[in-house]
C-alpha cells in the first residue's frame, strides 16, 4: 500500500525526504484523513502492519519570576507535541472524504459506524479520570453509531507506550471476523504525524516477515512489553516478529506460539 514499487529513481529532494505519508505538518489546529481508495474485506479478518514515527514537537516558554518574588525572570521552555493519530476502519457515506474533529478527536469522533485504534500523546485534563496521562495506545467503537473519543466509546484498556519519541515504531494489526485508513490532528500543541509503511494483507492467518521494511529494519524500536500480549487490547511486542503470535480469541491461548 505504502513503500512498495518496483522501480525509483530518487530525485536529490527525495533522497534527503524518505517516503512517508504526512497526516499532519508540526503547525497547530490541524486535522487530515487519509483512506485507501477502494474498500477492503473486513469480515473474514486481516492482518495489516505499518510503521510510523512522531517528530518535531511543539516548543512553549514561558517567562518566570524567582522563587522569592524579585524582579528576576527567567524563560522556562517545554517541549511536548500533540495530539496523535489514529487508524480506522469505517463504512461511512462520505467514503474517502470523510474527516471528523480535530484536536483530541484526532479525526475520528464523529465517524459513523467505525472502529478505531488510536494513539494519544497529549494528556487532556478535561477530562481527567478517562484519559491517560502519558502516551498510549486504545481502542474506540460505538457500533454504528457516531464515535468518539470519550470512555463510553473506548473497547480495550488504554495501552501505555512511547509514541512521541522520535523513533521509527512498527504496529501490527489483526482484525477477526469497511474503508480503511488514518487520521490526525494537532490543537495548540502539534509535531508531525509520519505513516512511513503499510502493508496489508487479508489472509489473516499468513505468516509474514519483516521485508515489508525496505532497507529501515536499522531505524526500527527494539520496545517491547516482553513475550506476551495484552488480554483485552492486542498488542504485541516488536521484538518477536519471527515467531508467529497468538492473539486474544475464543479457545486461543494468549501468547507467542513456537
Amino acid at each position: 500500500m505504502l513503500g512498495h514499487r518496483d522501480a525509483f529513481e530518487a530525485s536529490e529532494e527525495k533522497l534527503r525526504c524518505p517516503v512517508r505519508l504526512r497526516l499532519t505538518a508540526s503547525q497547530p489546529h490541524q486535522v487530515s484523513s487519509v483512506w485507501y481508495a477502494q474498500p477492503l474485506p473486513v469480515l473474514q479478518g486481516f492482518e495489516t502492519r505499518f510503521t510510523f514515527q512522531i517528530t518535531d514537537q511543539s516548543r512553549r516558554c514561558f517567562e518566570v519570576k524567582d522563587q522569592n518574588f524579585g524582579l528576576h525572570e527567567y524563560r522556562s521552555c517545554a517541549v511536548h507535541g500533540g495530539d496523535g493519530f489514529a487508524f480506522v476502519l469505517h463504512s461511512h457515506q462520505n467514503r474517502t472524504a470523510t474527516l471528523a474533529a480535530g484536536g483530541s478527536n484526532m479525526g475520528f469522533k464523529g465517524i459513523q459506524n467505525s472502529l478505531a485504534i488510536e494513539f494519544d500523546t497529549w494528556f487532556n485534563d478535561e477530562k481527567a479520570g478517562e484519559d491517560v496521562f502519558y502516551d498510549h495506545v486504545a481502542i474506540y467503537s460505538r457500533g454504528q453509531n457516531i464515535n468518539t473519543d470519550a470512555e463510553s466509546a473506548r473497547i480495550s484498556a488504554a495501552a501505555v507506550h512511547d509514541l512521541a519519541d522520535g523513533k521509527v515504531h512498527v504496529v501490527k494489526i489483526r482484525y477477526y471476523p469497511e474503508l480503511k485508513g488514518f487520521t490526525a490532528s494537532t490543537s495548540s500543541s502539534w509535531q508531525k504525524h509520519d505513516v512511513l509503511g503499510w502493508y496489508y494483507c487479508t489472509e489473516y492467518d499468513t505468516e509474514m516477515t519483516f521485508d515489508f521494511d525496505y532497507n529501515e529494519q536499522s531505524m526500527l524500536s527494539t520496545a517491547s512489553h516482553s513475550n506476551t500480549l495484552y488480554p483485552i487490547f492486542i498488542y504485541p511486542d516488536t521484538v518477536s516478529w519471527a515467531k508467529r503470535q497468538a492473539y486474544f480469541a475464543s479457545n486461543q491461548k494468549v501468547g507467542l506460539v513456537s
